[in-house]
């Protein structure tokens, strides 16, 4: 089983950027070298699941593909459902690697 799932990534709203080289402690204080952070950051997890480019696919990345036996097409912003328990895409599809999703961004740097 692999560790995936328990990768991490953060934004941070200032530097308009996601922070390398990081640390996140028990109160999620981000320390990444150069100072911490507490407000405006995004902590984001790992899925554990990668899209059909071998890409890690994080809460909060925009993704697309075909779910299904009527090969319905979805579009959408993957985030952890809590009633599901599970990992979902906005317009509640459940995500899983057999779903050929594609990432084709993120919720951060989506107009760029």
């Amino acid at each position: 089983m692999s560790n995936d799932r328990f990768k991490f990534r953060v934004w941070v709203d200032e530097a308009k950027r996601y922070c390398a080289n990081f640390s996140i402690d028990k109160d999620g204080v981000v320390w990444n070298g150069h100072g911490t952070f507490r407000d405006g950051i995004v902590i984001e997890q790992c899925t554990g699941i990668r899209d059909r480019n071998g890409r890690l696919i994080y809460e909060g990345d925009i993704v697309t593909g075909i779910v299904g036996l009527n090969e319905e097409k979805f579009h959408g912003t993957v985030f952890w459902g809590e009633e599901q328990v599970s990992w979902m895409v906005s317009g509640d599809f459940y995500i899983t690697a057999f779903d050929g999703i594609e990432i084709v961004g993120n919720i951060h740097e989506a107009g760029k």
